[in-house]
């Protein structure tokens, strides 16, 4: 990737070294001025501002403006084409130069120090933030630039640079590492003396660090200057970190990871179980608690966690496995990408594959004092994958298995939680109703108890509706319990009581579109749901949706996560489905999964365009609304990541529409395979090939089949891929679709390639070209083109190969199709590899990178950068090699750290 930099002296980088631009310095002003306005357009006139003096405006101003961005083109866009990574267009009245924003510097700072203040943990977010700022080489366009100019064009980038600096320690200080920043921060106050902030920062280190004496001295020195020299006092912010120091109330900073759900305001009991927790505690350990359905376990460890503070400077994380519930378990990798997001690592950056996931998250945690909460984990194997291993890390489960497992094989450590004492029942009940109103109604509060079988969730809930109700009395409310009678008991083996009773006191007084929601959502595949899709379901705008939910969380039927989903607690949802489906019509609640689906295929349908312009549309596909919200690249990977576990949810649902089914599983193909996810791949479209076929949809079929062909190849399963293609290109033939058949025909030959027959790999690659030529689709005679050239690379006939892959080149360029382009950059690599000609292959190996990197294809870019620093050892310019290695080092530690030890080896 050809990389500007602007952050100091003007400098463009191409893989082959530096790019001369010439020594014209209001050329060079030029250009620097056009990236940072990247993307926008600059008018003529600010540029003429810029660019001279008032007064030594030329005698035909515009003419030698135009003169500048000519050389400026030729220098850089000699094909006007952007290959090689910048397009300098008129846009009205002025200029703009389009390139990716990950190769301008400037844009790159701003989208890390940006990124950086979305990331919860601070260990992640100082990285972060000084990686922005490490980008920095002196003032902005400080060779051509003056300080009059550089305060009109660059003051912003100037001031974002003091606040990441500032961000940045402030991150330090949290994680715990004021020691280790105190001589970069003592740097920064003395370039900026009368910054406050960053001298409240500095006093705030020295003060952590043991060195009172020397903080209140930096203050006084710093409010002298500024009363002398500004006749000011210091702001407030200074003056509360001084007159904490001055009294000893300058407390360390908070947790800096904390995504516990919020524990129960009306929490007792459980004194001995919570003082055997604390005696547990130790690093690497493995604490259990097992017990039944509704005996308070979440409420407990959450409890618990919430008073452990401080224990874990490192942060807490809270994970639910959905082990038990009407939905599946929580799988591995699902869970494990769930646990590193909690730690701050991007969705892009978490590498496939269970194994590993499973290896950053170990090394992530290795050396941090933090505590995991797996929640409701199904058994010991759910769990046995998102161990934390050797480390300080603390892991805590609960269950309703006994996790004897764990205890044998891991050593864990397991307390057994029941049903409350009468004592423990009582208490809650007078913390949640009143201590007032239970006095003379003991006798009452303990029956209340019994019928609650003393379970702390019936208890919650009976507690709510005393809260609820004011004017009710404890005597008639039991008789109120007793009057319901005839049912079983609900989903527990060790409840001594019908758990209908104590779900439908609350129930009962929801309004009537309370009641229905509470009734819909629970016959809904996935364990939670989003307020949008919620909205969907309900009929409803989502702020009435909000509503209506927030009547549930109310009553203790529902609970908000910190996502902002909402779930059920399994015997709550267990029961609003007995509730549904003694209300609710079969056509009712189908119309309610038919509503999500449509939410769903809409969605996903418009992240799919997003994703994949150039993607096939289905003869006869369905035409969603469109979607709201989902408007670029960044939204649309953003809403798959959220709703993917309750996309895959539906599509397995045995009750969802087969039509949306097949059309879903489709839409989701380009997200699987940009994040290298393919198991659920697989089954997803699995599933859409029997509901398409179900639905008698033979279109839809041979489409999920060749995409079910596309993820078995990329999981090394050929025989089973060639099958499936065969399969889908006898049912394009039948329904007439000449283009899908090209496509098959594609796929085929790939086949043929994993299975070394290129001669077939080539001719059936020829049959895919002849067919795109014949329909006119340039898109896929291009990447025909490309795969015939490249199969001709593997023989050696290395001039046949350039010929096709050049050929499929100039119609890449001409229909903008990004990801196909990146693959024959990739080829033509490989091919001036071959041919010894390292110049070309360095350049042709980065333009397939930089390609990969704006469309987000982490894995290959690194790929990319591998190979160019093999073509670069080969030529033997090491220090070129060692500068691409890294930089492949830099994303494979995010991605994929088994590939990682592969670059280490060639860096050693």
């Amino acid at each position: 990737m050809v990389r500007f930099r602007v952050l100091g002296p003007l400098e463009v980088d191409s893989p082959q070294g530096q790019i001369e631009l010439g020594p014209r310095r209001r050329e060079r002003l030029l250009l620097g001025v056009l990236l940072l306005e990247a993307g926008h357009p600059v008018p003529q006139a600010r540029l003429l501002d810029l660019l001279w003096d008032e007064g030594e405006l030329p005698r035909r101003p515009i003419r030698t403006l135009q003169s500048h961005i000519s050389r400026l083109r030729a220098c850089l866009d000699p094909a006007r084409d952007g290959r090689f990574g910048i397009r300098i267009l008129t846009a009205g009245n002025g200029f703009t130069a389009q390139v990716d924003p990950r190769s301008v510097d400037a844009l790159v700072f701003q989208r890390l120090t940006g990124e950086a203040g979305e990331l919860r943990d601070p260990v992640q977010r100082a990285r972060s933030l000084r990686e922005a700022l490490d980008l920095w080489r002196g003032p902005v366009l400080s060779d051509v630039a003056s300080d009059r100019i550089r305060d009109r064009i660059a003051s912003g980038l100037e001031e974002l640079r003091w606040t990441a600096t500032e961000l940045l320690y402030q991150a330090e200080i949290a994680a715990g590492h004021h020691e280790a920043c105190l001589p970069g921060l003592t740097d920064a106050v003395k370039l900026a003396p009368l910054r406050e902030n960053l001298v409240a920062l500095l006093m705030q280190a020295l003060f952590l660090c043991g060195r009172q004496a020397e903080a209140l001295e930096l203050y006084r020195s710093v409010r002298h200057q500024l009363v002398e020299e500004l006749g000011i006092e210091p702001g407030d912010g200074l003056q509360r970190i001084h007159h904490q120091i001055l009294s000893g109330q300058l407390a360390r900073p908070p947790t800096p990871l904390h995504n516990l759900p919020s524990s129960t305001r009306h929490f007792s009991g459980r004194t001995e179980t919570l003082a055997i927790l604390d005696g547990l505690i130790a690093p690497a350990a493995i604490i259990g608690v097992a017990g039944g359905g509704g005996t308070g376990k979440t409420t407990l460890v959450l409890h618990w966690a919430q008073q452990q503070y401080d224990r874990f400077p490192d942060g807490q994380i809270y994970l639910d496995l959905h082990g038990y519930g009407v939905s599946r378990p929580l799988r591995p990798y699902p869970a494990l990408v769930a646990l590193l997001s909690a730690l701050g690592v991007a969705r892009r950056e978490i590498p496939p594959g269970t194994d590993a996931a499973a290896t950053m998250y170990r090394q992530l945690v290795a050396d941090r004092d933090v505590l995991v909460i797996l929640d409701n984990a199904r058994d010991a194997a759910q769990v046995r994958p998102l161990l934390p291993g050797t480390g300080r890390a603390v892991t805590l489960i609960t269950s309703r298995d006994s996790l004897r497992g764990l205890s044998i094989r891991e050593s864990a450590q397991l307390i057994r939680l029941d049903a409350f004492t009468e004592a423990e029942a009582a208490q809650l009940l007078g913390v949640m109703a009143g201590e007032d109103r239970l006095a003379g109604q003991q006798r009452h509060a303990r029956e209340v108890a019994r019928l609650c079988a003393n379970l702390p969730l019936a208890l919650s809930i009976a507690g709510a509706r005393l809260q609820s109700e004011p004017g009710l009395s404890l005597e008639d409310f039991a008789e109120e319990l007793k009057s319901l009678t005839g049912l079983t008991a609900l989903a527990q083996q060790d409840a001594d009581t019908d758990l209908r009773h104590v779900f439908g006191w609350s129930y009962r007084v929801l309004s009537p579109q309370a009641a229905q929601a509470f009734r819909l959502i629970s016959i809904l595949p996935g364990n939670d749901i989003s307020l949008s899709a919620a909205a969907s379901v309900l009929g409803v705008q989502p702020p009435q949706a909000r509503l209506i939910l927030h009547e549930l969380e109310s009553g203790h039927l529902a609970a908000r996560d910190s996502a902002g989903r909402y779930l059920m607690h399994d015997l709550t949802r267990a029961y609003a489905v007995e509730r549904c489906e003694s209300i609710d019509s079969i056509a009712d609640r189908g119309d309610a999964l038919t509503r999500l689906m449509r939410y769903y295929l809409s969605s996903a349908t418009q992240a799919a365009r997003l994703l994949n312009p150039h993607r096939n549309r289905l003869a006869h596909q369905l035409t969603p609304e469109e979607a709201t919200g989902i408007t670029d690249h960044e939204s649309a990977m953003g809403w798959v990541a959220a709703e993917h576990a309750a996309m895959i949810e539906a599509i397995d649902h045995p009750e969802s529409p087969p039509e949306y089914v097949s059309h879903l599983a489709l839409a989701l193909d380009d997200y699987f395979e940009r994040g290298a996810h393919w198991r659920d791949w697989i089954d997803t479209c699995r599933a859409g090939a029997v509901a398409a076929q179900r639905a008698g949809n033979g279109p839809a079929e041979a489409a999920a089949r060749r995409s079910l062909a596309r993820a078995l190849v990329h999981h090394g399963e050929p025989t089973a891929a060639r099958a499936e293609y065969q399969a889908a290109l006898r049912l394009f033939a039948e329904h007439g679709d000449l283009l899908s058949q090209g496509h098959t025909y594609l796929g085929l030959a790939r086949v043929s390639e994993v299975d070394g027959d290129l001669p077939a790999a080539i001719a059936m690659a020829g049959k895919a070209l002849q067919t795109y030529d014949g329909l006119g689709r340039e898109t896929g005679k291009a990447s025909a083109l490309n795969t015939i050239g490249w199969f001709y690379a593997q023989l050696g006939e290395l001039d046949r190969a350039v010929a096709y892959c050049e050929q499929a080149l100039v119609l890449h360029t001409r229909t903008g199709e990004q990801r196909a382009e990146a693959y024959t950059w990739n080829s033509l690599g490989y091919i001036h590899t071959q041919r010894g000609d390292y110049a070309r292959a360095v350049l042709a190996y980065g333009c397939a990178q930089q390609l990969f990197a704006v469309l987000g294809y982490a894995l290959f870019e690194a790929q990319n950068l591998v190979l160019i620093g093999d073509v670069q050892t080969q030529a033997g310019a090491p220090d070129q090699a060692r500068q691409a290695y890294e930089a492949a080092l830099s994303i494979f530690q995010r991605v994929s750290p088994a590939d990682a030890e592969a670059v280490r080896a060639k860096l050693a």
